[in-house]
């Protein structure tokens, strides 16, 4: 909620799988969940399992990065846990040509789980921390207009220094602590769960200036998140099975006195009830499954400076999730499915309030600028919702598909379609200059969007050694009030891999290929701001720069596992091919990062 910029912090050592949920399932996880839910499932403590344990090290050429981990384990009958620790230091990343100046990252931490078991109840209890120092591309800060049309143009960045582990400004320093508790009671036929979760954030950016203010952070957050839950999995009644769940979600977000005059988002408070029911129906090989719920948020907001309070609102949303799937087994090898739902999301701080200088770009929130008619300028005052009307968004989901498996082959094939009301997002509107150099501005604003595509897995058993899997994956995304394309949506991906095991030995190859986006907006470079020869539609949606071209990687890797010992071998962008994604902020500045070789060692105890 702080911006698109900040992804969640996820501590490597303490994830043990993935696992993305759909459909109905994801009424469970609150009203944001309009296309799915992806889950970091930690590593499970194991009962009755002798004390043991892993350490490993790693090396990789492509910013000359160290990397270890620790991992122990215990398990007696009725209590279990496991402990692990890692750490990462990184260089400079380097192109293919050149290097990515202040690339270079710092990052450690640790997670711990617990597991504790009696017949009738079940806890686990679970945390994780980890400390982050990240550097931001030299070449994103520009002094003036020409040269951020140059940057845009040479494809070098400027400044490039010689690579070191040295992390200058721009940065960003974050530190992430979690704590979660899950309470099981096995009650005849009924389980409840009581789950508790504690999530602290904090995060700094510091940004290229003069002086003592070089050493103060420009952005300076904390971040307080309380969840509370309890679900009840009710007792299967013939055809029939369920589980439903009150949720409490609280939410403290505020900024830390500091150098910036204006503060990136103000402080806030989000307090989320929620209540859901999800109930499946089986008969002969199909399931009907409906999920319903309902949700009340409130967002309440005040930005002080120096003590004086500049502008405070209070604002709610309440509505409703619901969905209703079928899936059918057709035979012993095929299956198809479908779900249609529809779903919400209220908007969140930094759609509304985001005010300046982010990661690379300048931004103003929804209730931060106004037109003049065709000119964008920073409000003096803050708009509310009497000013300007901003809905929650609101989805209408179709998603439908079929599996295939057979003894050799399986395969799915999945195709959604998803339109959505009053759909927040954030485009380029021009180019600003302030202290801190010339930079490209956006704006949050809102409409109707068409979103479209398919995901294809196709995984072929070719012996007991010899494995191959392909993927494709493609959304078309369409702005219907004005018949538009949106910026940085994914373009065409397709992907295939073969794998080899055999024994102690394994190894395989990936190729992977990247489509240019041939469903982009128009392009308005910087330049034509400078001699001022652009006018700007406000319901317009451009880029400063053309998509970046299609490009084709190919990476491979070698294992060996002896006893105790693994040891792995990976190359990743292995013909050293300069590119460019879609989606990444910083593709207007350089490429992405070239050939890497790495090498990872697992000693098992």
């Amino acid at each position: 909620v702080w911006g698109d910029g900040h992804a969640p912090e996820i501590d490597p050592s303490h994830v043990d799988e993935i696992e993305v949920v759909k459909g109905a399932g994801t009424v469970k996880y609150g009203p944001e969940a309009l296309g799915g839910v992806i889950l970091y499932n930690s590593n499970s403590p194991i009962l009755d399992q002798n004390l043991g344990g892993s350490v490993g090290s790693s090396y990789q050429t492509n910013g000359n990065a160290l990397g270890t981990q620790v991992n122990l384990k215990q398990g007696s009958h009725r209590f279990a846990w496991n402990v692990s620790g890692f750490g990462i230091k990184q260089g400079d990343l380097k192109a293919p040509g050149y290097n990515l100046s202040n690339t270079g990252k710092r990052e450690y931490g640790g997670s711990f789980n617990t597991l504790f078991h009696l017949p009738k109840l079940e806890l686990k209890v679970s945390g994780s921390y980890m400390d982050q120092e990240l550097g931001i591309l030299r070449g994103s800060i520009v002094g003036n207009l020409q040269d951020l049309q140059n940057a845009i143009q040479r494809g070098t960045p400027s400044p490039t220094f010689d690579p070191t582990y040295e992390i200058q400004n721009p940065k960003h320093d974050t530190q992430h602590g979690l704590f979660k508790s899950d309470l099981s009671l096995f009650l005849g036929e009924h389980i409840i769960k009581v789950r508790y979760g504690l999530q602290r954030n904090i995060r700094k950016e510091f940004d290229v200036r003069r002086g003592e203010l070089n050493n103060r952070p420009v952005i300076d957050l904390k971040l307080l998140s309380h969840t509370l839950e309890t679900e009840w999995v009710q007792p299967s009644k013939g055809k029939w099975s369920g589980n439903s769940g009150i949720q409490l979600f609280s939410q403290n977000s505020i900024n830390e006195p500091g150098s910036n005059p204006i503060n990136f988002v103000p402080d806030y408070d989000v307090l989320n009830i929620g209540a859901y029911t999800i109930q499946s129906l089986s008969f002969d090989e199909s399931i009907v499954e409906l999920g319903v719920r309902l949700d009340h948020q409130t967002l309440d907001v005040v930005d002080t400076i120096r003590d004086v309070t500049i502008y405070s609102n209070e604002v709610s949303f309440t509505n409703a999730t619901f969905t209703l799937g079928f899936r059918k087994g057709i035979n012993d090898h095929l299956t198809i499915y479908s779900n249609i739902g529809t779903a919400w999301r209220p908007p969140n701080v930094a759609e509304l309030y985001s005010f300046g200088y982010h990661f690379s770009r300048v931004q103003f929130g929804l209730w931060r600028y106004n037109f003049e008619p065709n000119i964008i300028t920073p409000l003096d005052r803050v708009f509310d919702e009497t000013d300007r009307s901003v809905p929650s968004e609101r989805s209408l989901k179709w998603v439908t598909g079929m599996e295939i498996k057979s003894d050799r082959f399986d395969a799915e094939f999945i195709f959604h379609i998803n339109r959505i009301n009053n759909y927040i997002f954030l485009r380029p509107f021009g180019v600003t200059t302030n202290v801190a150099g010339t930079f490209p501005y956006f704006i949050y604003s809102q409409t109707n969007a068409l979103f479209m595509g398919s995901d294809w897995d196709i995984r072929y058993k070719h012996s007991d050694h010899l494995t191959s899997e392909a993927k494709l994956s493609y959304v078309y995304a369409r702005e219907t009030e004005n018949d538009q394309s949106f910026i940085e949506i994914p373009p065409l991906n397709l992907n295939y891999s073969i794998d080899y095991q055999k024994g102690k030995w394994g190894g395989g190859l990936d190729f992977n290929y990247m489509a240019e986006q041939w469903k982009a907006p128009e392009v308005i470079e910087p330049a034509a701001f400078q001699n001022g020869s652009v006018e700007i539609n406000p319901d317009g949606i451009f880029d400063f720069m053309p998509p970046p071209d299609d490009y084709f990687l190919i990476g491979g890797h070698i294992s060996y596992q002896h006893n105790f010992l693994n040891v792995e071998l990976r190359v990743d962008n292995l013909l050293n091919t300069a590119y460019r994604s879609y989606t990444d902020r910083l593709r207007y500045f350089g490429d992405a990062p070239g050939r890497n070789i790495s090498v990872a060692v697992d000693i098992q105890f």
